[in-house]
């Protein structure tokens, strides 16, 4: 057998092994991609345990998938493992800083913790990434309410409302305020447009 023969047989084993490698990678992100997937819809039903399951194994199948581990976190914050759920949101950063999942999670559990200084940090940041952020505007207006500032959770509850109407707790929040300052008008129209929201924020994920 000549050397151009062996050459070209070489050649063609090696292009055989390296579409094998090619189709396997594409084979392992189609897979934790797919888990990724099966996984947010089992979060939104709020079924957050079966859930964590399938992002756990996302996560195993390709550890740099940072909605992955964002979504791990936001399930262990949900079934309140805060460990798991802090070393999760921080291995989502670790990949990618800027994964607004990630970061209002761990703003969230910094609330829930009552870092109040850097959930506010963490929440800014959210917002500057994402102005039209469903939630994250509420968490800084009950933030502001802890600091005094009536007038500035006053604005972040007007952003909440505007970003998403659809959320009961912002109405009845900016109504409570509204109240303390005896102007029952305007409570009261937001108390009768809370009721008519369809969705609550503390409910939701």
């Amino acid at each position: 057998m000549n050397s151009r023969v062996i050459s070209m047989l070489f050649n063609w084993v090696l292009l055989i092994f390296m579409t094998m490698g090619i189709y396997s990678c594409e084979s392992t992100k189609r897979k934790d991609l797919i888990l990724l997937e099966e996984g947010k819809g089992l979060f939104f039903d709020q079924n957050y345990l079966s859930a964590l399951e399938k992002f756990e194994k996302a996560s195993k199948l390709n550890p740099k998938n940072d909605a992955a581990s964002a979504y791990t976190g936001f399930c262990s914050l949900y079934l309140k493992d805060f460990t798991k759920a802090l070393n999760a949101f921080n291995k989502s950063l670790s990949f990618n800083p800027h994964n607004n999942i990630a970061l209002f999670g761990k703003g969230l559990w910094m609330y829930q913790m009552e870092d109040f200084g850097n959930a506010m940090i963490l929440f800014d940041s959210v917002g500057n990434i994402n102005p039209l952020h469903d939630k994250v505007f509420y968490y800084k207006a009950l933030l502001l309410i802890k600091l005094n500032d009536t007038l500035g959770a006053q604005n972040q509850l007007n952003q909440a409302i505007a970003n998403a109407p659809d959320y009961a707790e912002p109405y009845y929040l900016l109504a409570s305020l509204y109240l303390a300052q005896h102007q029952k008008t305007t409570a009261d129209s937001l108390i009768y447009l809370a009721s008519v929201s369809r969705k609550n924020i503390l409910s939701s994920p």
